[in-house]
C-alpha cells in the first residue's frame, strides 16, 4: 500500500453544510466523514475494489463516541472535581511564587514560614497533581 496523501478542500456552504449533517447522522468526525463520503463515491463509480471499498470504509468508520466516550459525574462528583482541581490550582500557584517573600502564616496554633505552610498542606494531599508537583520541585528535587 502507498503512502497517505492529504488534501486540503475548500467547500462550498451548502456541501460544508451537508458533510455538517453526514457526521451528525453518522457520530463521525470532520476528517472520517470526508473520507467516508470519497470512498463511497469511488466505489459507485467502480474506481475501487470491493475489497478496498470494505478496508477503508472500516478504516474510516470508527465514530466519535467509541473512541471518546463522555465521562458522567454525578453531582457529588462534579462537586469534588472541581474541589480537587482547585486545590491544584492554588498549589501551582504557590509553587510559581516560590520566589517571592511572603509573609509567615498561622498554621494550627504557630506561625510558620509562607513556603513551609505549602509543603504542609502539600504535605496533606498527597493524591492531589499540584501537590506532588509543588513537593517534587520544592522538597525532594531529586527523587
Amino acid at each position: 500500500m502507498s503512502k497517505p496523501h492529504g488534501v486540503q478542500l475548500f467547500l462550498a456552504p451548502e456541501v460544508r453544510s451537508a458533510v455538517i449533517k453526514y457526521m451528525a447522522k453518522h457520530d463521525l468526525d470532520k476528517e472520517y466523514a470526508c473520507q467516508q463520503l470519497l470512498v463511497k463515491q469511488l466505489r459507485t463509480e467502480q474506481l475501487l475494489s470491493p475489497e478496498a471499498y470494505e478496508l477503508y470504509l472500516m478504516r474510516y468508520g470508527k465514530t466519535v463516541s467509541k473512541e471518546a466516550e463522555p465521562i458522567k459525574l454525578t453531582a457529588t462528583q462534579l462537586q469534588a472535581k472541581q474541589k480537587q482541581d482547585e486545590l491544584t490550582r492554588t498549589f501551582r500557584r504557590a509553587a510559581d511564587q516560590w520566589s517571592i517573600d511572603h509573609p509567615a502564616q498561622k498554621l494550627g496554633d504557630k506561625v510558620v514560614s509562607w513556603r513551609e505552610y505549602w509543603i504542609t498542606k502539600a504535605s496533606e494531599h498527597p493524591e492531589n497533581e499540584g501537590a506532588q508537583e509543588l513537593l517534587q520541585k520544592y522538597v525532594r528535587p531529586h527523587a
